[in-house]
């Protein structure tokens, strides 16, 4: 719970607002300086890097696939070492255990 009230009437100035007169200050309005850069002579619309540099149409290649050189060795008869060495257990799958219903209807 919030303990700090305002007490009393407050009429919306405080002391200090009404004892700090600022000074009302102006804008000073935006210096727009001319501009003295002109364009000399005429403009055919080309220009001469245009003229010297045609742009080509390029596409787009195709993504590179390196060969590897990781190649079998010797002959691969599927089955590895490790494999014919551990024989895994053979087990059951344990059935789903249904919990009978504890919810009744009384009334």
């Amino acid at each position: 719970a919030d303990n700090l009230r305002p007490e009393g009437d407050f009429g919306g100035v405080t002391t200090s607002a009404s004892t700090f007169v600022g000074p009302d200050g102006e804008r000073v309005g935006l210096a727009r300086r001319p501009d003295n850069l002109r364009a000399e002579g005429e403009f055919g619309g080309v220009t001469t890097t245009a003229s010297a540099f045609t742009p080509l149409d390029g596409e787009r290649t195709g993504p590179l696939r390196r060969a590897d050189n990781l190649r079998p060795e010797g002959e691969f008869g599927g089955m590895t070492t490790s494999a014919s060495t551990f024989v895994g257990p053979d087990g059951e799958r344990v059935g789903l255990a249904r919990r009978p219903d504890n919810l009744r209807s009384e009334g």
